[in-house]
């Protein structure tokens, strides 16, 4: 439920600056396949594996475009008082609807394409 998430970070100094080279490098060798398999190994269920898998692959494509962690975390925290639905949950409700109504679609790689252009 991200109505009540608070990224306290997200008002960190060092999360409005870019990545240096290095980080980058560690975000973009990040396997989010061997993270989902340790997840199911040690018994999480398939809804924090997607929530895994989207906000990492929002890391992944925010970092690859030149966005701040500050940038990329604001995608996930709802804003203002917190009725709204976050960017990251408004990303996961049309990969959700475009992926039935192309009749099961990949809702991953629906995901991707949508959260790029939101991230260009």
């Amino acid at each position: 439920e991200l109505s009540k998430v608070s990224l306290e970070w997200l008002m960190y100094p060092q999360a409005k600056k870019p990545f240096s080279a290095e980080l980058l490098q560690e975000i973009q060798d990040i396997n989010i396949e061997d993270n989902l398999d340790t997840l199911a190994a040690i018994g999480l269920d398939e809804g924090v594996q997607i929530s895994v898998w989207m906000s990492t692959t929002l890391l992944k494509i925010g970092a690859k475009h030149g966005k701040t962690l500050y940038e990329i975390g604001s995608l996930i925290q709802r804003k203002g008082d917190r009725s709204e639905m976050s960017d990251l949950e408004s990303l996961l409700v049309k990969a959700s609807e475009a992926s039935v109504a192309k009749d099961g679609s990949d809702f991953f790689t629906l995901f991707y394409n949508f959260a790029t252009e939101l991230l260009k």
